[in-house]
């Protein structure tokens, strides 16, 4: 079964169908006491499990060997019930985990295991595809679109990030900028001077190594750090609004809802309600 209207990153081909069950697909927004055993609550067969917000760590036995994981955006996972996994994550910046347990029923289905994504947005909007079509009680579709998502892995996983030392250094200094300072403006001209050339081109290097541009990333800054302050403070919504440079409570909440699929107020009582 062809999917036509999907055209991948690298290979700009249409992606074929696998065969594939899904047994859940969600996107998982983790409270502050968040953390994850798999070998006291397992799971069936795969698990392609993508970071796309958040801090965290992660203990993996993978058949190789054991090997420590840190968790950060654009960290991709293939994981199989069979190799434990041991996570827990930063409760000042909660993970967001899109995810789906799947099978496959195709002989020598050997899929990337880890990859490091150069561009994290295109297989986070498949991936969201995947769970809408899941939720939406239309099985196949989402089965595309995970096949659409898993296909783009392989690609990325030819084709691994490329980039020298000096320009790796920059960038991640111009984010982790952006990390301390969420209310602040860092404009992309800073980053351009730091990288010698021209602004296009650095928001092009920045997209290349952290899988977003320097709008994006600072904007994922901001909910992560209103997040955190929603479950760690007693600030209120208007205070917290203040905190991160909002112009006013209201284009906070419609932000933070567009983003979430919750209000800031309901996301804080909803945690409240969850929480261990």
């Amino acid at each position: 079964m062809a999917l036509p209207d999907i055209f991948l990153y690298y290979s700009g081909m249409p992606v074929q169908a696998r065969h594939l069950t899904i047994h859940v697909s969600h996107r998982a927004y983790c409270g502050a006491g968040w953390s994850w055993d798999s070998r006291t609550c397992p799971y069936h067969d795969y698990n392609l499990w993508l970071i796309a917000a958040g801090r965290g760590h992660a203990r993996i036995d993978w058949k190789a060997g054991s090997r420590e994981h840190e968790l950060v955006p654009g960290e991709c996972f293939v994981l199989r019930a069979s190799e434990p996994i041991s996570a827990t994550h930063d409760p000042r910046h909660p993970l967001e985990v899109p995810y789906a347990v799947f099978s496959c029923r195709e002989k020598g289905f050997d899929p990337p295991r880890h990859v490091r994504l150069t561009d994290l947005s295109f297989i986070d909007g498949l991936m969201e595809r995947c769970i809408r079509a899941y939720h939406g009680h239309q099985p196949e579709n989402a089965a595309l679109w995970l096949s659409a998502a898993l296909f783009e892995l392989e690609q990325q996983a030819a084709h691994p990030l490329q980039t020298d030392a000096r320009k790796t250094a920059t960038v991640t200094a111009h984010a982790e900028a952006m990390r301390r300072d969420p209310a602040g403006r860092i404009p992309t001209a800073q980053l351009a001077r730091a990288l010698s050339c021209s602004e296009d081109h650095a928001i092009r290097v920045f997209r290349r190594q952290m899988g977003c541009s320097p709008r994006e990333y600072h904007m994922r800054a901001r909910l992560d750090e209103a997040r955190a302050l929603l479950i760690g403070s007693s600030l209120t919504i208007g205070e917290i609004a203040r905190e991160l440079g909002y112009a006013d409570i209201y284009f906070f909440s419609r932000h933070f809802r567009a983003r979430q699929g919750l209000s800031p107020r309901q996301y804080r009582e909803r945690w409240r309600r969850e929480r261990p």
